[in-house]
């Protein structure tokens, strides 16, 4: 590889990429394709006296316990260091160190970094339209809230932690493996409100079919 090589860069999800390994076992995610900024001969013998001249401008936003991104074997800057200024791609060397690999992303996947699996038990990722519904619902701790077609539980988590974790949050679906997405996320984020049942939604009002699901129907019938 030289400097100028378009290369595909992917993220190492669980750190499987080890050195002299011949063959890759771990989860892999693409994230775009990019232009080496330095030569395989740059990364391994022609960087180790720069190690010490890191811009103190940029260290701060690239450090992890004071080494320069420790543990990454690949290290992917998205544009923000050569607009820094003429002396960008200098800067680009020096934050490199004596490990990884300076790349210019020209066809990124994302404009911005992925955040997939990225904190589970904190985020959860929607798209607008998901994120918009439960604001326009507006739940308050206490209520009682119905989501007839609640697979895999977005909106479903997001009105559970508009309501603090207070009240009930009734989700329904028709299928039973959809319903048990509802149950795992509810139970990765650490919500007790919300009650999933195996339902179809467009038959939730209908009060003799309802009737014949024992375990469903008070919640309904209250509702």
């Amino acid at each position: 590889m030289k400097a100028g090589d378009v290369v595909s860069i992917y993220s190492d999800i669980k750190g499987k990429c080890k050195k002299g390994a011949k063959e890759f076992d771990g989860t892999k995610i693409f994230l775009g394709n990019g232009i080496s900024e330095l030569s395989r001969r740059e990364i391994f013998s022609g960087l180790p006296e720069l190690k010490n001249s890191v811009d103190s401008s940029i260290i701060p936003k690239l450090t992890a316990d004071g080494d320069v991104l420790k543990a990454m074997d690949t290290l992917v800057l998205v544009g923000v260091i050569r607009r820094r200024g003429s002396n960008g791609h200098q800067n680009l060397k020096r934050c490199v160190g004596s490990r990884g690999i300076g790349v210019r992303m020209t066809e990124p996947v994302y404009l911005s970094p992925s955040f997939d699996n990225v904190l589970p038990s904190y985020l959860f990722l929607q798209n607008l339209p998901s994120a918009v519904v439960a604001h326009v619902l507006n739940p308050q701790p206490g209520e009682r809230t119905l989501d007839l077609c609640a697979a895999p539980g977005g909106k479903t988590t997001h009105i559970a932690a508009l309501m603090q974790d207070q009240g009930e949050v009734i989700a329904l679906d028709k299928i039973s493996n959809k319903v048990e997405k509802i149950k795992q996320n509810a139970l990765l984020l650490g919500l007790n409100s919300i009650r999933a049942f195996c339902f179809d939604g467009t038959k939730a009002l209908k009060l003799d079919v309802v009737k014949d699901t024992e375990v469903f129907k008070d919640y309904i019938l209250e509702i």
